[in-house]
């Protein structure tokens, strides 16, 4: 299946294509047991390459998520561009979510506290959550 969004303008700005199966993830989270209740879950995100996990084959599953991480997960989700500017002061350039964020922004998804913060390693909230789900 594939989802398609442009802008006013006919930009392609989201088109993610679901597959019908998802593949067998290549490698497991040493920290997510088989017994889990999030397992399939966890690595069925990670077989979409929607998240790559904390490093060194850790998902941290108890760990909270961030503004950042969300931005990110939500970009890669959306197979969106990469190529767009980075619009907030506290994103700087080379880090894993400046991509998932600057095409957040480009396309609503997130806005900042305020035009120049987006404070991309707070913990998100479950209503902000709630908001970029929803956009």
């Amino acid at each position: 299946m594939t989802i398609t969004v442009t802008d006013e303008n006919g930009e392609e700005l989201v088109k993610a294509e679901i597959p019908a199966t998802i593949v067998v993830p290549e490698t497991r989270f040493e920290d997510v047991s088989e017994t889990h209740w999030a397992n399939e879950a966890i690595h069925n995100i990670a077989a979409l390459k929607l998240v790559n996990g904390t490093g060194e084959n850790k998902y941290s599953p108890v760990a909270p998520m961030t503004r950042g991480s969300l931005a990110t997960v939500l970009h890669r989700l959306s197979q969106g561009k990469t190529d767009y500017e980075v619009t907030f002061q506290d994103v700087a350039q080379g880090k894993y979510y400046t991509e998932g964020v600057a095409w957040a922004a480009k396309v609503k998804v997130v806005t900042g506290y305020t035009e120049e913060i987006f404070a991309p390693d707070d913990i998100i909230t479950r209503e902000q959550l709630a908001v970029m789900m929803a956009r």
